[in-house]
């Protein structure tokens, strides 16, 4: 299926194929580089790259948070540190863009991948507490968005697609 993917890292070109990365940590702390090859053997994208040791960060707490309920109640969905995120279309792409208050023009590359799970991204960042996070997280690997959430907290679902691995790059189109 193809998916159109916002290339903030500067990082694709036409005809690449996206891999996973050794698992890495700052500084030479030979313990937190086991754990983190113990927790991601396959590796990481550049996303979980980027969450794996940040520090003082909500989105890094986040994430974390994520990927504990996903291990325990959502083994089989894909990790959201081994995946690249893409939409389904343009339209939710620029919705993104304008949500997010993208100032910055980054590439956009249309990319390919049969392997992918959909779930609403809206329900990931919004933690107003810690049973509230859990409810989103579950909401959001299941797959599954929630009206009176939406309602409640003035979202409007926009789909995200995690993909794994193969994921070709096709082609630049802005």
């Amino acid at each position: 299926m193809e998916f159109y993917h916002i290339d903030r890292r500067g990082f694709l070109s036409e005809n690449q194929v996206i891999d996973l990365i050794p698992s890495s940590t700052k500084g030479n702390k030979d313990i937190f580089k086991e754990h983190a090859n113990f927790m991601f053997p396959r590796g990481l994208s550049e996303h979980g790259k980027q969450y794996l040791n940040a520090a003082n960060s909500v989105d890094s707490i986040t994430e974390w948070f994520y990927e504990y309920i996903r291990r325990t109640d959502f083994y089989n969905r894909p990790s959201r540190f081994e995946s690249v995120f893409a939409f389904g279309n343009m339209v939710d792409l620029q919705r993104f863009r304008t949500q997010s208050k993208m100032e910055q023009i980054f590439p956009i590359y249309k990319i390919q991948s049969s392997n992918f799970f959909k779930a609403d991204m809206n329900l990931v960042g919004n933690q107003p507490s810690p049973l509230a996070t859990s409810l989103f997280a579950h909401y959001y690997w299941s797959g599954e968005t929630n009206i009176d959430i939406n309602k409640k907290f003035n979202l409007t679902p926009l789909w995200e697609y995690l993909l794994t691995g193969p994921i070709k790059v096709l082609e630049r189109i802005e």
